[in-house]
């Protein structure tokens, strides 16, 4: 069995970031707004590019400062969540591309 080295991962960053990946697909889903979908796969393109989580700037710059959430953070190892990151940008690109072009099986 492998040891594995944990890092500091604060799970309020994860929390908003799955918050507003899920609230804005839902609404892009509603509304039919295939740009918006495309704009949270950018978003979380580039939060997977930088190893961060993509919506994770709003936590930092509002939520965090203002007290309106707290840090949580945990020894933890990153790896799953960035992978779980890149695979949502994966999918949320396809899903985008068909909400575009108006794909009704997939």
């Amino acid at each position: 069995m492998t040891s594995q080295i944990l890092q500091k991962v604060d799970h309020s960053a994860l929390k908003t970031n799955q918050l507003f990946i899920i609230s804005l697909n839902i609404l892009a889903f509603i509304l039919n707004l295939p740009l918006l979908a495309a704009s949270v796969a950018a978003v979380m393109g580039t939060g997977s590019v930088l190893k961060i989580p993509g919506f994770g700037f709003i936590y930092k710059s509002i939520l965090k400062p203002r007290g309106w959430m707290k840090p949580d953070v945990l020894e933890d190892n990153p790896e799953p969540h960035r992978f779980s990151q890149i695979l949502g940008f994966v999918f949320m690109s396809g899903g985008s591309i068909a909400l575009y072009v108006g794909s009704t099986g997939l």
